[in-house]
Protein backbone atom coordinates (compact mmCIF):
# COMPACT_ATOMS: atom_id res chain seq x y z
CA UNK A 1 0.00 0.00 0.00
CA UNK A 2 1.05 3.56 -0.78
CA UNK A 3 0.21 6.34 1.67
CA UNK A 4 1.05 10.08 0.32
CA UNK A 5 1.70 13.11 2.13
CA UNK A 6 3.28 16.46 1.57
CA UNK A 7 6.64 16.62 -0.27
CA UNK A 8 7.99 16.16 -3.84
CA UNK A 9 7.54 13.27 -5.74
CA UNK A 10 4.51 13.65 -8.25
CA UNK A 11 1.89 10.46 -7.27
CA UNK A 12 0.15 9.38 -10.45
CA UNK A 13 -3.03 12.01 -10.06
CA UNK A 14 -0.29 14.99 -10.45
CA UNK A 15 -0.34 16.15 -6.79
CA UNK A 16 2.70 16.95 -5.14
CA UNK A 17 3.51 14.61 -2.11
CA UNK A 18 5.70 13.02 -0.11
CA UNK A 19 6.11 9.12 -0.91
CA UNK A 20 5.76 6.86 2.34
CA UNK A 21 5.58 3.05 1.30
CA UNK A 22 3.48 1.29 3.83
CA UNK A 23 3.63 -2.61 4.18
CA UNK A 24 -0.17 -2.90 5.04
CA UNK A 25 -2.22 -6.02 3.99
CA UNK A 26 -4.41 -6.36 1.13
CA UNK A 27 -8.35 -6.72 1.31
CA UNK A 28 -7.94 -10.58 0.72
CA UNK A 29 -5.21 -11.58 3.19
CA UNK A 30 -5.95 -11.86 7.14
CA UNK A 31 -4.95 -7.99 9.33
CA UNK A 32 -2.00 -7.57 9.95
CA UNK A 33 -0.15 -4.98 11.65
CA UNK A 34 2.53 -4.53 8.99
CA UNK A 35 4.59 -1.28 10.01
CA UNK A 36 4.92 -0.35 13.98
CA UNK A 37 2.55 2.67 15.05
CA UNK A 38 5.35 4.69 16.10
CA UNK A 39 7.45 3.97 13.02
CA UNK A 40 4.02 4.80 11.06
CA UNK A 41 3.89 7.88 13.55
CA UNK A 42 6.85 9.32 12.46
CA UNK A 43 6.13 8.77 8.59
CA UNK A 44 3.09 10.83 8.92
CA UNK A 45 3.97 13.23 11.48
CA UNK A 46 4.94 16.29 8.55
CA UNK A 47 2.40 15.80 6.90
CA UNK A 48 -0.80 17.61 5.80
CA UNK A 49 -3.12 15.16 4.63
CA UNK A 50 -2.52 11.48 3.70
CA UNK A 51 -3.73 10.01 0.03
CA UNK A 52 -4.73 6.25 0.18
CA UNK A 53 -4.96 4.51 -3.16
CA UNK A 54 -7.96 2.52 -2.84
CA UNK A 55 -7.13 0.34 -6.34
CA UNK A 56 -4.28 -1.32 -5.00
CA UNK A 57 -4.85 -1.58 -0.89
CA UNK A 58 -7.46 -1.78 1.89
CA UNK A 59 -8.18 1.68 1.54
CA UNK A 60 -10.06 1.28 5.33
CA UNK A 61 -7.43 -0.89 7.22
CA UNK A 62 -4.91 1.77 6.10
CA UNK A 63 -7.08 4.65 7.33
CA UNK A 64 -7.67 2.93 10.80
CA UNK A 65 -3.45 3.09 10.84
CA UNK A 66 -2.75 6.20 10.12
CA UNK A 67 -5.89 7.44 12.65
CA UNK A 68 -4.32 5.35 15.32
CA UNK A 69 -0.79 6.78 14.82
CA UNK A 70 -1.71 10.75 13.96
CA UNK A 71 -5.51 11.51 14.74
CA UNK A 72 -4.80 14.56 13.25
CA UNK A 73 -4.21 14.05 9.94
CA UNK A 74 -7.08 14.09 7.27
CA UNK A 75 -7.49 10.77 5.25
CA UNK A 76 -8.35 10.94 1.73
CA UNK A 77 -9.28 7.99 -0.53
CA UNK A 78 -8.99 8.01 -3.82
CA UNK A 79 -11.35 5.84 -5.45
CA UNK A 80 -11.60 5.21 -9.12
CA UNK A 81 -14.87 3.68 -10.05
CA UNK A 82 -18.48 5.04 -9.33
CA UNK A 83 -19.28 1.40 -7.69
CA UNK A 84 -16.04 1.01 -5.27
CA UNK A 85 -17.42 4.73 -4.26
CA UNK A 86 -20.68 3.08 -2.99
CA UNK A 87 -19.27 0.23 -1.94
CA UNK A 88 -17.18 2.28 0.61
CA UNK A 89 -19.39 4.26 1.98
CA UNK A 90 -21.69 0.91 2.63
CA UNK A 91 -18.25 0.05 4.57
CA UNK A 92 -17.16 3.02 6.17
CA UNK A 93 -20.81 2.82 8.17
CA UNK A 94 -19.75 -0.52 10.07
CA UNK A 95 -15.89 0.20 10.19
CA UNK A 96 -15.13 1.74 13.49
CA UNK A 97 -11.85 3.85 14.39
CA UNK A 98 -11.19 5.51 11.01
CA UNK A 99 -11.67 8.70 12.11
CA UNK A 100 -13.24 10.91 9.51
CA UNK A 101 -12.08 9.95 5.77
CA UNK A 102 -12.91 11.88 2.74
CA UNK A 103 -13.90 9.54 -0.53
CA UNK A 104 -12.37 11.39 -3.63
CA UNK A 105 -11.74 10.74 -6.92
CA UNK A 106 -8.32 11.05 -9.12
CA UNK A 107 -10.26 14.34 -10.59
CA UNK A 108 -11.04 15.51 -7.06
CA UNK A 109 -7.72 15.93 -5.86
CA UNK A 110 -6.25 17.33 -8.80
CA UNK A 111 -8.99 19.66 -8.09
CA UNK A 112 -8.30 20.84 -4.86
CA UNK A 113 -9.48 18.39 -2.20
CA UNK A 114 -6.19 17.92 -1.26
CA UNK A 115 -5.44 21.22 0.03
CA UNK A 116 -8.81 21.47 1.96
CA UNK A 117 -7.82 18.54 3.56
CA UNK A 118 -4.28 19.92 4.47
CA UNK A 119 -5.93 23.04 6.03
CA UNK A 120 -8.60 20.76 7.98
CA UNK A 121 -5.47 19.03 9.60
CA UNK A 122 -3.75 22.09 10.54
CA UNK A 123 -7.24 23.69 12.32
CA UNK A 124 -6.87 20.43 14.30
CA UNK A 125 -3.50 20.94 15.07
CA UNK A 126 -3.89 24.00 16.23
CA UNK A 127 -6.69 23.65 18.43
CA UNK A 128 -5.18 20.48 20.14
CA UNK A 129 -1.94 22.94 20.92
CA UNK A 130 -4.71 25.81 22.32
CA UNK A 131 -6.06 22.98 24.45
CA UNK A 132 -3.02 21.27 25.46
CA UNK A 133 -1.82 25.03 26.96
CA UNK A 134 -5.43 25.29 28.68
CA UNK A 135 -5.02 22.49 30.22
CA UNK A 136 -1.28 23.06 31.14
CA UNK A 137 -2.49 26.26 32.53
CA UNK A 138 -5.55 24.57 34.91
CA UNK A 139 -2.84 22.39 36.46
CA UNK A 140 0.45 24.85 37.41
CA UNK A 141 -2.71 27.64 38.22
CA UNK A 142 -3.70 24.88 41.28
CA UNK A 143 -0.60 23.51 42.80
CA UNK A 144 -2.13 22.58 45.79
CA UNK A 145 -4.77 21.05 43.78
CA UNK A 146 -5.57 16.66 45.33
CA UNK A 147 -4.51 14.17 43.52
CA UNK A 148 -8.14 12.89 44.34
CA UNK A 149 -10.78 13.31 41.30
CA UNK A 150 -13.41 15.89 41.00
CA UNK A 151 -16.25 12.93 40.91
CA UNK A 152 -16.08 10.37 44.26
CA UNK A 153 -14.36 7.18 44.04
CA UNK A 154 -17.82 5.62 44.68
CA UNK A 155 -19.28 7.31 41.84
CA UNK A 156 -16.93 6.80 39.22
CA UNK A 157 -17.02 2.97 39.84
CA UNK A 158 -21.00 2.86 39.82
CA UNK A 159 -20.60 4.54 36.71
CA UNK A 160 -18.01 1.71 34.84
CA UNK A 161 -21.11 -0.76 35.98
CA UNK A 162 -23.90 0.57 34.18
CA UNK A 163 -21.60 1.04 30.72
CA UNK A 164 -22.50 -1.52 28.18
CA UNK A 165 -19.26 -2.14 27.24
CA UNK A 166 -16.48 -4.20 29.07
CA UNK A 167 -13.99 -2.14 30.55
CA UNK A 168 -11.11 -3.30 32.13
CA UNK A 169 -8.28 -1.79 34.22
CA UNK A 170 -4.70 -2.89 33.41
CA UNK A 171 -1.28 -2.57 34.66
CA UNK A 172 2.11 -2.16 32.47
CA UNK A 173 2.47 -5.49 31.61
CA UNK A 174 -1.24 -6.28 30.53
CA UNK A 175 -2.67 -7.90 33.72
CA UNK A 176 -6.36 -7.64 34.59
CA UNK A 177 -6.75 -5.40 37.73
CA UNK A 178 -10.61 -4.85 37.56
CA UNK A 179 -13.06 -5.30 35.70
CA UNK A 180 -16.82 -3.96 35.24
CA UNK A 181 -20.41 -6.15 35.43
CA UNK A 182 -20.73 -6.07 31.36
CA UNK A 183 -16.92 -7.94 30.84
CA UNK A 184 -18.21 -10.55 33.22
CA UNK A 185 -21.56 -10.66 31.29
CA UNK A 186 -19.96 -11.25 28.09
CA UNK A 187 -16.83 -13.30 29.36
CA UNK A 188 -18.94 -15.72 32.29
CA UNK A 189 -16.33 -15.01 34.45
CA UNK A 190 -16.60 -13.99 38.26
CA UNK A 191 -14.80 -10.77 38.91
CA UNK A 192 -12.22 -12.83 40.79
CA UNK A 193 -11.57 -15.01 37.56
CA UNK A 194 -10.77 -12.46 35.32
CA UNK A 195 -8.59 -10.05 37.69
CA UNK A 196 -4.88 -11.34 37.98
CA UNK A 197 -5.25 -12.60 34.24
CA UNK A 198 -3.68 -11.58 31.36
CA UNK A 199 -5.87 -9.40 29.31
CA UNK A 200 -4.97 -11.75 26.11
CA UNK A 201 -5.94 -15.15 28.61
CA UNK A 202 -8.83 -13.22 29.85
CA UNK A 203 -10.21 -12.50 26.15
CA UNK A 204 -9.11 -16.26 25.21
CA UNK A 205 -7.92 -14.15 21.82
CA UNK A 206 -4.32 -15.63 19.70
CA UNK A 207 -3.84 -12.04 18.56
CA UNK A 208 -1.15 -11.46 21.12
CA UNK A 209 1.59 -9.43 19.28
CA UNK A 210 -1.39 -6.62 18.39
CA UNK A 211 -2.62 -6.42 22.27
CA UNK A 212 1.27 -5.99 23.14
CA UNK A 213 1.54 -3.41 19.89
CA UNK A 214 -1.28 -1.79 21.31
CA UNK A 215 -0.50 -1.22 25.00
CA UNK A 216 2.76 -0.08 23.48
CA UNK A 217 1.20 2.59 21.51
CA UNK A 218 -1.38 3.77 24.76
CA UNK A 219 2.00 4.90 26.62
CA UNK A 220 1.91 8.32 23.76
CA UNK A 221 -1.79 8.37 22.79
CA UNK A 222 -5.17 6.38 22.90
CA UNK A 223 -4.99 3.92 20.57
CA UNK A 224 -7.41 0.80 19.22
CA UNK A 225 -7.62 -2.08 16.79
CA UNK A 226 -9.78 -4.63 16.05
CA UNK A 227 -9.16 -8.19 17.39
CA UNK A 228 -10.58 -11.69 17.36
CA UNK A 229 -11.63 -13.40 20.77
CA UNK A 230 -14.08 -16.66 22.21
CA UNK A 231 -16.88 -15.58 24.36
CA UNK A 232 -17.04 -18.38 27.62
CA UNK A 233 -19.70 -20.29 25.76
CA UNK A 234 -16.90 -21.10 22.69
CA UNK A 235 -18.52 -18.40 20.33
CA UNK A 236 -16.13 -16.70 18.32
CA UNK A 237 -16.59 -12.74 18.55
CA UNK A 238 -15.03 -9.53 16.79
CA UNK A 239 -14.17 -6.50 18.85
CA UNK A 240 -12.64 -3.33 18.85
CA UNK A 241 -10.12 -2.89 21.99
CA UNK A 242 -9.25 0.65 22.73
CA UNK A 243 -6.52 1.70 25.46
CA UNK A 244 -5.79 4.71 26.99
CA UNK A 245 -3.07 5.36 29.25
CA UNK A 246 -4.53 6.13 33.06
CA UNK A 247 -2.74 8.76 35.18
CA UNK A 248 -2.40 7.50 38.44
CA UNK A 249 -0.79 10.78 40.20
CA UNK A 250 -0.30 14.12 38.80
CA UNK A 251 3.30 13.70 39.72
CA UNK A 252 4.00 11.20 36.79
CA UNK A 253 6.57 8.90 39.32
CA UNK A 254 3.52 6.33 39.14
CA UNK A 255 3.72 2.94 37.58
CA UNK A 256 1.64 3.62 34.03
CA UNK A 257 -2.03 2.03 33.95
CA UNK A 258 -4.40 1.61 31.26
CA UNK A 259 -8.36 1.88 30.29
CA UNK A 260 -9.15 -1.11 28.09
CA UNK A 261 -12.59 -0.48 26.49
CA UNK A 262 -13.76 -4.04 24.45
CA UNK A 263 -16.71 -2.59 21.75
CA UNK A 264 -18.17 -6.00 20.83
CA UNK A 265 -19.17 -5.77 16.55
CA UNK A 266 -19.49 -8.99 15.70
CA UNK A 267 -23.48 -8.72 14.82
CA UNK A 268 -22.45 -5.43 13.15
CA UNK A 269 -19.63 -7.59 11.02
CA UNK A 270 -22.30 -10.14 10.51
CA UNK A 271 -24.58 -7.51 9.04
CA UNK A 272 -21.85 -6.18 7.23
CA UNK A 273 -21.21 -9.18 5.49
CA UNK A 274 -25.00 -9.82 4.99
CA UNK A 275 -24.85 -6.30 3.30
CA UNK A 276 -21.94 -7.28 1.07
CA UNK A 277 -23.62 -10.77 0.07
CA UNK A 278 -26.87 -9.00 -0.53
CA UNK A 279 -24.94 -6.18 -2.48
CA UNK A 280 -23.38 -9.12 -4.92
CA UNK A 281 -26.67 -10.76 -4.84
CA UNK A 282 -28.26 -7.74 -6.22
CA UNK A 283 -25.40 -6.90 -8.41
CA UNK A 284 -26.05 -10.24 -10.34
CA UNK A 285 -29.72 -9.67 -10.59
CA UNK A 286 -28.48 -6.41 -12.02
CA UNK A 287 -26.64 -7.93 -14.61
CA UNK A 288 -29.34 -10.39 -15.42
CA UNK A 289 -31.67 -7.66 -15.83
CA UNK A 290 -29.05 -5.90 -18.21
CA UNK A 291 -28.63 -8.98 -20.60
CA UNK A 292 -32.32 -9.42 -20.73
CA UNK A 293 -33.15 -6.00 -21.30
CA UNK A 294 -30.22 -5.95 -23.95
CA UNK A 295 -32.09 -9.08 -25.34
CA UNK A 296 -35.32 -7.03 -25.27
CA UNK A 297 -33.97 -4.08 -27.08
CA UNK A 298 -32.80 -6.35 -29.75
CA UNK A 299 -36.33 -8.40 -30.07
CA UNK A 300 -37.52 -4.83 -30.37
CA UNK A 301 -35.12 -3.72 -33.08
CA UNK A 302 -35.99 -7.10 -34.94
CA UNK A 303 -39.73 -6.54 -34.60
CA UNK A 304 -39.29 -3.11 -35.63
CA UNK A 305 -37.74 -3.73 -38.67
CA UNK A 306 -39.98 -6.41 -39.59
CA UNK A 307 -42.97 -3.74 -39.06
CA UNK A 308 -41.06 -1.29 -41.42
CA UNK A 309 -40.35 -4.10 -44.06
CA UNK A 310 -44.26 -5.33 -43.69
CA UNK A 311 -45.56 -1.78 -44.13
CA UNK A 312 -43.41 -1.73 -47.15
CA UNK A 313 -44.75 -4.50 -49.05
CA UNK A 314 -48.53 -3.56 -47.76
CA UNK A 315 -47.55 -0.53 -49.73
CA UNK A 316 -46.28 -2.05 -52.43
CA UNK A 317 -48.90 -4.57 -52.25
CA UNK A 318 -52.25 -1.21 -51.99
CA UNK A 319 -50.24 0.59 -55.20
CA UNK A 320 -49.62 -2.49 -57.06
CA UNK A 321 -53.81 -3.60 -56.40
CA UNK A 322 -54.30 0.66 -57.74
CA UNK A 323 -52.28 0.09 -60.73
CA UNK A 324 -53.93 -3.43 -61.87
CA UNK A 325 -57.57 -2.39 -61.10
CA UNK A 326 -57.41 0.50 -63.01
CA UNK A 327 -55.54 -0.59 -65.95
CA UNK A 328 -57.63 -4.07 -66.13
CA UNK A 329 -61.13 -1.88 -66.07
CA UNK A 330 -60.94 0.02 -69.12
CA UNK A 331 -60.86 -3.62 -71.36
CA UNK A 332 -63.14 -5.70 -68.91
CA UNK A 333 -65.86 -2.90 -69.72
CA UNK A 334 -64.89 -3.11 -73.40
CA UNK A 335 -65.51 -6.77 -73.33
CA UNK A 336 -68.71 -6.33 -70.89
CA UNK A 337 -70.34 -3.72 -73.71
CA UNK A 338 -69.71 -4.96 -76.73
CA UNK A 339 -70.43 -8.46 -75.63
CA UNK A 340 -73.82 -7.14 -74.61
CA UNK A 341 -73.97 -5.17 -77.89
CA UNK A 342 -73.78 -8.51 -79.41
CA UNK A 343 -76.44 -10.28 -77.69
CA UNK A 344 -78.68 -7.38 -78.23
CA UNK A 345 -78.69 -7.87 -81.77
CA UNK A 346 -76.75 -5.05 -82.88
CA UNK A 347 -74.46 -6.85 -85.18
CA UNK A 348 -77.66 -9.33 -86.42
CA UNK A 349 -78.99 -12.42 -85.56
CA UNK A 350 -76.80 -14.94 -83.55
CA UNK A 351 -76.50 -18.55 -83.99
CA UNK A 352 -77.70 -20.52 -80.78
CA UNK A 353 -74.37 -21.63 -79.73
CA UNK A 354 -72.45 -18.54 -80.44
CA UNK A 355 -74.97 -17.11 -78.22
CA UNK A 356 -74.89 -19.21 -75.49
CA UNK A 357 -70.63 -18.46 -75.70
CA UNK A 358 -70.83 -14.64 -74.89
CA UNK A 359 -73.33 -15.10 -72.73
CA UNK A 360 -70.86 -16.76 -71.08
CA UNK A 361 -68.07 -14.61 -71.97
CA UNK A 362 -70.06 -11.54 -70.81
CA UNK A 363 -70.91 -13.46 -67.24
CA UNK A 364 -67.23 -13.96 -66.88
CA UNK A 365 -66.07 -10.77 -67.88
CA UNK A 366 -68.67 -9.27 -65.11
CA UNK A 367 -66.82 -11.43 -62.26
CA UNK A 368 -63.74 -9.98 -63.39
CA UNK A 369 -65.21 -6.83 -62.88
CA UNK A 370 -66.54 -7.59 -59.61
CA UNK A 371 -63.12 -9.02 -58.36
CA UNK A 372 -61.29 -5.76 -59.98
CA UNK A 373 -63.82 -3.48 -57.98
CA UNK A 374 -63.54 -5.26 -54.84
CA UNK A 375 -59.29 -5.27 -55.09
CA UNK A 376 -59.31 -1.77 -55.83
CA UNK A 377 -61.73 -0.78 -52.65
CA UNK A 378 -59.32 -3.32 -50.69
CA UNK A 379 -56.45 -1.32 -52.00
CA UNK A 380 -58.34 2.29 -50.89
CA UNK A 381 -59.14 1.12 -47.56
CA UNK A 382 -55.69 0.12 -46.87
CA UNK A 383 -54.10 3.42 -48.25
CA UNK A 384 -56.63 5.27 -46.10
CA UNK A 385 -58.15 6.96 -49.25
CA UNK A 386 -61.42 5.78 -48.42
CA UNK A 387 -63.84 8.76 -48.09
CA UNK A 388 -67.08 8.71 -46.22
CA UNK A 389 -69.58 11.46 -47.27
CA UNK A 390 -72.34 11.24 -44.56
CA UNK A 391 -75.61 12.39 -44.20
CA UNK A 392 -79.21 11.52 -42.37
CA UNK A 393 -80.77 7.72 -43.66
CA UNK A 394 -83.94 6.43 -42.74
CA UNK A 395 -83.28 2.82 -41.84
CA UNK A 396 -86.86 1.41 -43.63
CA UNK A 397 -86.32 3.26 -46.96
CA UNK A 398 -82.62 2.38 -47.13
CA UNK A 399 -83.93 -1.30 -46.19
CA UNK A 400 -86.83 -1.36 -48.87
CA UNK A 401 -84.48 0.29 -51.51
CA UNK A 402 -81.60 -2.32 -51.01
CA UNK A 403 -84.47 -5.37 -51.33
CA UNK A 404 -85.38 -3.75 -54.90
CA UNK A 405 -81.64 -4.23 -56.01
CA UNK A 406 -81.76 -7.83 -54.93
CA UNK A 407 -85.20 -8.53 -56.04
CA UNK A 408 -83.78 -9.75 -59.45
CA UNK A 409 -81.57 -12.17 -57.94
CA UNK A 410 -83.73 -13.24 -55.46
CA UNK A 411 -86.28 -14.18 -58.22
CA UNK A 412 -83.83 -16.36 -60.44
CA UNK A 413 -83.05 -18.16 -56.79
CA UNK A 414 -86.41 -18.84 -56.30
CA UNK A 415 -85.82 -17.22 -52.77
CA UNK A 416 -88.36 -14.92 -51.00
CA UNK A 417 -86.35 -11.79 -49.41
CA UNK A 418 -88.55 -9.84 -46.75
CA UNK A 419 -88.32 -6.67 -44.29
CA UNK A 420 -88.77 -6.37 -40.93
CA UNK A 421 -88.28 -3.71 -38.58
CA UNK A 422 -87.96 -4.62 -34.61
CA UNK A 423 -89.02 -1.11 -34.17
CA UNK A 424 -92.67 0.56 -33.99
CA UNK A 425 -91.52 3.50 -36.16
CA UNK A 426 -88.66 4.25 -39.03
CA UNK A 427 -85.62 5.61 -37.16
CA UNK A 428 -82.36 7.86 -38.78
CA UNK A 429 -79.50 7.59 -38.41
CA UNK A 430 -76.05 9.38 -39.64
CA UNK A 431 -73.89 7.85 -41.77
CA UNK A 432 -72.64 7.01 -45.32
CA UNK A 433 -75.33 4.93 -47.03
CA UNK A 434 -73.68 4.33 -50.11
CA UNK A 435 -71.21 2.38 -48.07
CA UNK A 436 -74.32 0.94 -45.85
CA UNK A 437 -75.73 0.05 -49.36
CA UNK A 438 -72.54 -1.97 -50.23
CA UNK A 439 -72.48 -3.58 -47.26
CA UNK A 440 -75.76 -5.07 -46.88
CA UNK A 441 -75.63 -5.75 -50.65
CA UNK A 442 -72.98 -7.86 -50.13
CA UNK A 443 -74.53 -10.00 -47.17
CA UNK A 444 -77.81 -10.28 -49.18
CA UNK A 445 -75.80 -11.58 -52.04
CA UNK A 446 -74.03 -14.21 -50.09
CA UNK A 447 -76.95 -15.21 -48.13
CA UNK A 448 -78.79 -15.69 -51.93
CA UNK A 449 -75.88 -17.76 -52.64
CA UNK A 450 -75.15 -20.19 -50.04
CA UNK A 451 -78.83 -19.91 -48.58
CA UNK A 452 -79.90 -23.27 -51.19
CA UNK A 453 -83.43 -20.98 -52.09
CA UNK A 454 -84.85 -21.05 -48.64
CA UNK A 455 -86.17 -17.56 -47.17
CA UNK A 456 -83.69 -14.65 -46.42
CA UNK A 457 -84.94 -11.94 -43.92
CA UNK A 458 -83.31 -8.55 -43.65
CA UNK A 459 -84.17 -7.08 -40.37
CA UNK A 460 -83.51 -3.68 -38.56
CA UNK A 461 -83.32 -3.61 -34.97
CA UNK A 462 -82.42 0.10 -33.42
CA UNK A 463 -81.69 1.04 -29.52
CA UNK A 464 -81.34 4.25 -27.89
CA UNK A 465 -77.22 4.32 -29.71
CA UNK A 466 -77.00 2.14 -32.08
CA UNK A 467 -79.12 0.55 -34.92
CA UNK A 468 -78.47 -3.05 -35.99
CA UNK A 469 -78.64 -4.13 -39.58
CA UNK A 470 -79.45 -8.11 -39.79
CA UNK A 471 -79.48 -10.59 -42.56
CA UNK A 472 -80.71 -13.93 -41.58
CA UNK A 473 -80.58 -17.10 -43.55
CA UNK A 474 -81.42 -21.01 -43.27
CA UNK A 475 -78.22 -22.33 -45.41
CA UNK A 476 -75.86 -24.56 -44.24
CA UNK A 477 -74.08 -22.08 -41.89
CA UNK A 478 -70.03 -21.99 -40.89
CA UNK A 479 -68.77 -23.77 -38.68
CA UNK A 480 -67.88 -22.08 -35.34
CA UNK A 481 -63.56 -22.12 -35.72
CA UNK A 482 -64.16 -20.68 -39.46
CA UNK A 483 -66.11 -17.82 -38.61
CA UNK A 484 -63.47 -15.32 -38.10
CA UNK A 485 -61.12 -17.01 -40.85
CA UNK A 486 -64.13 -16.02 -43.13
CA UNK A 487 -63.45 -12.38 -42.93
CA UNK A 488 -59.67 -12.81 -44.31
CA UNK A 489 -58.87 -11.96 -46.98
CA UNK A 490 -59.67 -14.41 -50.36
CA UNK A 491 -60.84 -16.92 -48.30
CA UNK A 492 -63.74 -19.09 -49.38
CA UNK A 493 -64.93 -22.18 -47.67
CA UNK A 494 -66.65 -23.79 -50.83
CA UNK A 495 -65.01 -22.21 -53.60
CA UNK A 496 -65.85 -25.27 -56.05
CA UNK A 497 -69.31 -24.79 -55.34
CA UNK A 498 -69.85 -20.81 -55.49
CA UNK A 499 -67.53 -19.05 -57.47
CA UNK A 500 -66.73 -15.43 -55.74
CA UNK A 501 -63.72 -13.10 -55.04
CA UNK A 502 -63.15 -13.87 -50.89
CA UNK A 503 -63.10 -9.89 -51.08
CA UNK A 504 -66.56 -9.19 -49.83
CA UNK A 505 -66.52 -10.47 -45.99
CA UNK A 506 -63.06 -8.50 -45.18
CA UNK A 507 -63.73 -5.18 -47.05
CA UNK A 508 -67.83 -5.42 -45.31
CA UNK A 509 -65.83 -5.40 -42.21
CA UNK A 510 -63.61 -2.54 -43.02
CA UNK A 511 -65.86 -0.28 -44.27
CA UNK A 512 -68.21 -1.46 -41.20
CA UNK A 513 -65.18 -0.12 -38.66
CA UNK A 514 -64.34 3.01 -41.00
CA UNK A 515 -68.41 3.81 -40.37
CA UNK A 516 -67.82 2.92 -36.45
CA UNK A 517 -69.70 -0.21 -36.87
CA UNK A 518 -69.04 -3.56 -36.18
CA UNK A 519 -70.24 -6.79 -38.17
CA UNK A 520 -70.10 -10.08 -36.79
CA UNK A 521 -71.46 -12.91 -37.60
CA UNK A 522 -73.32 -16.34 -35.65
CA UNK A 523 -73.95 -19.51 -36.99
CA UNK A 524 -75.25 -22.79 -36.60
CA UNK A 525 -73.78 -26.09 -38.86
CA UNK A 526 -76.95 -27.03 -40.86
CA UNK A 527 -79.38 -24.21 -39.46
CA UNK A 528 -78.57 -20.92 -40.74
CA UNK A 529 -75.84 -17.73 -40.52
CA UNK A 530 -76.89 -14.77 -38.95
CA UNK A 531 -74.34 -11.26 -39.94
CA UNK A 532 -75.06 -8.49 -38.24
CA UNK A 533 -73.84 -5.04 -38.71
CA UNK A 534 -73.98 -2.33 -36.10
CA UNK A 535 -73.74 1.11 -36.80
CA UNK A 536 -74.06 4.61 -34.47
CA UNK A 537 -77.25 6.53 -34.21
CA UNK A 538 -75.26 9.43 -34.66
Amino acid sequence: MLVYGEGENVPPWGTRARTVALPLAPRSEEPREGVSLPALATAVAGADCVLVDAATLDPLHAARRVHQAEPDVQVVVVVGTEERRRGLERAMLFTPGIGEVWLASPGEVDGGIAARAAGVTRQRRKFRRIHERLAHGRITESPQRTERALISDAYLANLLQVLPDPVFSVDAVGRVLSVNRAAITLLAQSGGDLVGMLLTAALDTTEVAAVTALLTDALERPSSTEIAFRRADGTPGHAELRVSRVAASLTGNAPALFAAVLHDLTERHQAQRQLEDQALELEHQSCVLQDQAAELEQSNDELLRQQVELETALAVRSRFYAAMSHELRTPINAVIGYTGLALDGIYGALAVPLRDALTRSQRAATHLHELVDDVLDLAKIEAGRIELETEPVDTTLLAEDILLSVRPTAEANGTAVTFVSGGDRSVSIVTDPRRVRQILLNLLGNALKFGAGRPVVLRCTPTPSRVAFSVIDLGAGVPEHEQERIFEEFVQLDAHAHRGTGLGLPISRRLAELLGGTLTVASVPGEGSTFTLALPRG
